[in-house]
């Protein structure tokens, strides 16, 4: 089944999204039709993740327009509507307006991360990475040698170098002045949707090592030696693909998300794992850890943010402010604060008690990454209609 074509714009719908994404006229399809259907739905709760919609594929309601996509997944969700904390946002809030907005990408933005010194930002669409200078808004460079679509990004400690995997296989180390890759290694057992670059550079003898760790669909966290793509760790224990991971403060530790719907927690030194976190009841998309290393927030398919105990597993807060998948979550430079990425907004909400702060909704299509300036003072968001924009979070609450 094609997708129609919205009789206002001309622009193509998507066969299982009830609004064009290019105007915002309310449609109704005959596949929609169909999903309302509960057996439909059924066959739709095993989710989609976000290598899915970088490679393209997956739910036949993905639809491209302009370069902006709309996901159709309130159908779907096996999850629950939404926690007894907070409710899912509604249109009525006032509008916040970001303080800039890049353009430059031609698909949508799938990944943000801000140079340590938070003078830079990088940011991926397709197979495509860019450099932004974080004040201007202006391309300082631009790397196009991945084959496939750019699933995940990670600055070195020192800024210099960035770390991207991708669907074509590889992890690629880049000059992040330039856009020259450096070095590349190949993970030959399938796509790759996690990266991570370890904060603490340890030794190999009289040697300094640079560490790097990547998931995918092996199911493993593969931990290379960054200059050589040597691998120096295994740790294997999920049962589906990876769409996360992180290292903590502290580089002793590795967190991975993935669609088997568990966070597992590892000891980076010997691949052993310390702990395996099961609060969430479908695919985990993003992982961030407290800058103490003390707890974990987790994003899910599920529609919600989970705070817990990274030592123990035991729940604290679960956050339930999105409609639809949140795909990307970061903690505050001072650990009073998260921000989440879901439906088609960004939100900023109190890391303790749960209770919302900030909604930024200037984004026309889903939200699928976000990311909190080291320095604290900005926050960056990239969406489905081709754009990244810099919020600027209030201060002290």
């Amino acid at each position: 089944m094609q997708p129609d074509v919205c009789p206002t714009c001309g622009a193509m719908l998507s066969e299982v999204s009830p609004a064009c994404i290019a105007c915002g006229r309310q449609t109704s399809t005959p596949l929609q039709q169909t999903l309302d259907h509960p057996g439909r739905r059924a066959s739709l709760k095993s989710g989609i993740s976000r290598r899915r919609v970088l490679a393209g594929i997956g739910l036949t309601g993905l639809a491209a327009s302009g370069g902006a996509i709309w996901l159709a997944l309130h159908n779907s969700s096996a999850g629950p509507e939404h926690s007894d904390a907070t409710s899912p946002i509604t249109s009525s809030q006032p509008a916040i307006t970001p303080l800039l907005i890049y353009r430059g990408h031609a698909s949508f933005v799938t990944n943000v991360a801000w140079s340590p010194d938070s003078q830079q930002l990088a940011s991926s669409s397709g197979t495509q990475i860019q450099v932004w200078q974080a004040e201007t808004g202006k391309t300082l460079a631009t790397y196009h040698d991945h084959t496939a679509a750019v699933d995940a990004l990670a600055w070195s400690p020192d800024g210099t170098q960035i770390a991207s995997v991708s669907n074509d296989q590889t992890v690629r180390i880049w000059e992040a002045a330039s856009g020259k890759t450096l070095t590349f290694y190949r993970d030959s057992t399938g796509w790759l949707g996690a990266v991570g670059w370890s904060p603490r550079v340890t030794s190999q003898g009289t040697q300094p090592l640079s560490r790097i760790a990547s998931g995918g669909a092996d199911h493993q966290v593969t931990v290379w030696e960054a200059a050589t793509g040597k691998v120096l760790a295994v740790y294997a224990g999920h049962t589906n693909d990876i769409d996360t991971l992180a290292w903590s403060p502290s580089g002793n530790s590795i967190a991975s998300g993935s669609e088997d719907t568990t966070v597992q927690v590892w000891e980076a030194a010997n691949a052993k794992r310390l702990l395996t976190y099961t609060g969430h009841s479908n695919e985990v998309h993003s992982v961030s850890w407290s800058p103490d290393g003390q707890q974990l927030a987790s994003g899910a398919f599920d529609r919600t943010v989970q705070v817990w105990d990274a030592r123990t597993g035991k729940q604290q807060v679960i956050y339930g402010g999105h409609s639809d998948v949140v795909w990307s979550v970061a903690w505050s430079p001072d650990g009073q604060r998260i921000v989440s990425a879901g439906d088609s907004t960004a939100q900023v909400w109190g890391a303790a008690n749960g209770q919302q702060i900030e909604v930024y909704m200037n984004h026309h299509a889903l939200v699928f990454a976000v990311a909190w300036s080291p320095d604290g003072t900005r926050i960056a968001s990239g969406g489905g209609d081709t754009t990244v924009q810099i919020w600027r979070p209030p201060i002290g609450k």
